[in-house]
């Protein structure tokens, strides 16, 4: 099943109107040369078709630490939420989705794993007195390879 089919199944919902609201190439293209980097195939094609959207029921991913249920995708409005989040996430890590809870999930743009899915609780913080960045890291977690491993093991609770 392809990432389109499977977000189809999922019940994606456009959260501002009737009708999806996805972001240009020109406006992805923007932001990516304000990043310094660009965004893996599978997220840029989920911009570029959906934008800001969330699901109509509960979807969950299951993880070895439980369980992480998406809220909203930020779609034109993620330059907001990487300003908003910066400060808290490791460099070329960004926040996508933020779930009821305030906690992110977050893309990897990093070389070493780029196009990886993050999780990062909003109550895990990080220790200022030593490596900042390494702690930044430390306070995320890996459960997904890619953006499209993400959205396919998302089940309908």
């Amino acid at each position: 099943m392809d990432l389109t089919e499977k977000l189809e199944k999922l019940g994606i919902n456009s959260c501002r109107e009737e009708k999806f609201s996805p972001l240009s190439e020109k406006e992805i293209k923007r932001i990516e040369i304000k990043l310094g980097t660009v965004f893996p195939e599978d997220y840029r094609q989920f911009l570029a078709t959906y934008g800001e959207s969330d699901f109509e029921e509960y979807a969950e991913c299951s993880t070895d630490n439980g369980g992480i249920s998406p809220g909203t995708f930020f779609g034109k409005n993620i330059e907001h939420a990487i300003s908003e989040h910066k400060e808290r996430l490791p460099v070329l890590m960004i926040p996508i989705n933020e779930d009821a809870a305030n906690n992110l999930i977050c893309l990897s743009l990093r070389k070493d794993d780029f196009g990886a899915i993050y999780f990062q609780s909003h109550s895990i913080g990080w220790d200022e007195s030593g490596d900042i960045e390494n702690s930044k890291l430390e306070s995320c977690f890996r459960f997904a390879d890619s953006f499209s491993n993400f959205i396919c093991r998302l089940v309908i609770q």
